[in-house]
């Protein structure tokens, strides 16, 4: 464990430093954020008829009164790519390892493959930019890996 997280500080690092954040710096601040935007924290309301967000983070960053929109789309995104929900069970990653590569393989359910062309239009008529959704993606990932054990950190 301790000799991949170095490895994996030192790949961030250098994934990092080929990043062009300049793309990052385009970006919109919006007061509904959520936060941590995942399908684990959208529920149905059979109550109120309508889908409502729970477990809201109370600020970004040290900001309370707005958050991120591409940070928000993001992190769903990276929930339509790789379902957050089977990822808890490693049983759902297959993991080759070799010198220099790291083969892997996971299931999609057919819902969220579905979803996904739908989300990416969504986006593009609303004027987003996919590419910046998908640039914030990675980086979600990027950071959460080192939180998680076994595979999914891979």
């Amino acid at each position: 464990m301790f000799l991949f997280w170095n490895l994996s500080l030192i790949c961030r690092k250098k994934l990092y430093e080929k990043l062009n954040t300049e793309i990052l710096k385009n970006t919109f601040f919006y007061t509904e954020f959520h936060g941590d935007l995942q399908f684990a924290n959208i529920i149905y309301s059979l109550k109120k008829d309508k889908f409502v967000y729970i477990d809201w983070r109370e600020n970004f960053g040290e900001s309370t009164d707005s958050g991120v929109l591409y940070y928000d789309l993001g992190k769903l995104y990276g929930g339509i790519l790789i379902s957050y929900n089977l990822m808890t069970n490693e049983n759902n990653i297959r993991i080759t390892e070799n010198d220099n590569v790291i083969e892997y393989e996971y299931n999609t359910p057919e819902d969220l493959i579905k979803f996904k062309p739908e989300f990416e239009n969504w986006v593009k008529k609303l004027g987003l930019s996919l590419n910046h959704i998908k640039i914030v993606t990675a980086l979600i990932y990027l950071n959460m890996s080192p939180l998680h054990d076994d595979n999914f950190s891979k």
